[in-house]
């Protein structure tokens, strides 16, 4: 019992980080919004509705997840392989960092070889992206982030580049340590 607690404390510790970053892309857009409607800049307003709209939708998923801890706790978590366009993905996830940029940064997002669909659990593979490319941004002023995919044999591979701060020694062994940032 003691055991499963620490294990529950630990995955809602790190469900608190999982939850920022699409809430920061949130109310980043609705900033803005906010802004374009005051010089009624219309067009700019929908993609900028669109934005909130898939922020929104990716933290609904991780609050489902929160909501799934029995089926963690149980070892009985599933995943989905659902159809899905990877250059989708990467767009929605360049359009949630985008605020998150400090200081001007860019962010591109090259897909090396047009791969119209792909199956994949995609609110995981989500997740995985923003905090991936989200931990990029904050780290990098005026520098680049850049999400690219390409697809080797058949594997799609998903990488995360960016021009910031870069990490020590120490950072590189504990990065697939459980809840370690």
């Amino acid at each position: 019992a003691v055991a499963a607690n620490k294990a529950k404390s630990a995955f809602l510790a790190m469900m608190s980080h999982e939850f920022r970053t699409p809430l920061n892309a949130v109310i980043g857009y609705a900033e803005i919004l906010e802004e374009d409607l005051q010089g009624k800049n219309l067009e700019q307003s929908r993609n900028d509705a669109a934005r909130i709209r898939s922020a929104g939708t990716h933290l609904l998923g991780v609050i489902n997840q929160v909501l799934d801890l029995s089926k963690i706790e149980a070892g009985s978590m599933e995943t989905e392989a659902i159809a899905y366009s990877p250059a989708e993905i990467l767009q929605e996830v360049g359009d949630t960092i985008r605020p998150i940029l400090e200081g001007g940064g860019i962010f591109e997002a090259v897909q090396g070889s047009p791969i119209e669909e792909a199956w994949v659990d995609r609110t995981r593979l989500r997740q995985c992206l923003y905090n991936l490319a989200a931990n990029a941004a904050k780290f990098t002023d005026h520098g680049v982030v850049s999400l690219s995919v390409h697809k080797r044999d058949q594997v799609l591979v998903f990488q995360v580049k960016d021009t910031g701060i870069g990490m020590s020694a120490d950072q590189i062994d504990r990065i697939f340590e459980p809840f370690v940032q």
